[in-house]
């Protein structure tokens, strides 16, 4: 049963009301996928297979594959270059951390300084963290938990 269009609405809109009510109601595509069994998908499997494999060798390249950009670093030609101006400052908060011993002293002497992220936000003992714990200083790029030089 077709719901009576408005007054006003035009000939397509009726059109369109018809046929988003002949359509199945799905609220979301992980709830229409549920309906589907995964037997039914194999080539979702083989497709999300390949384009894994195709993120892993590109790293294993050294290619930058997306994401926040790491401070310190920039992207030409899918390829992380060091920025020096920023590459100063994580310089550092690595010799700071060896003389302070804390990310939360860090935090509070950088806000003080007006120091930012890349973002443009002051930094946390938080971030400070994550990036004295990221590999990628250490020049190695990370993928599924393995890296390469």
């Amino acid at each position: 049963m077709v719901a009576a269009a408005h007054p006003t609405a035009t000939a397509a809109t009726k059109a369109t009301t018809q046929v988003k009510r002949v359509l199945p109601r799905h609220k979301t595509m992980r709830e229409a996928r549920a309906r589907c069994p995964a037997s039914d998908r194999p080539r979702d499997r083989v497709t999300g297979e390949r384009i894994r494999d195709k993120i892993a060798a590109s790293k294993a390249k050294g290619m930058w594959m997306g994401g926040p950009l790491p401070l310190g670093y920039d992207v030409a030609n899918r390829l992380l270059v060091i920025n020096k101006v920023e590459a100063q400052l994580v310089r550092r908060i690595f010799d700071d951390f060896i003389t302070m011993r804390s990310a939360t002293l860090m935090a509070k002497a950088y806000a003080a300084e007006g120091v930012r992220t890349k973002g443009g936000k002051p930094f946390t003992k938080q971030t400070l963290y994550k990036m004295l714990h990221n590999r990628m200083y250490l020049g190695e790029i990370v993928h599924n938990r393995s890296a390469s030089r």
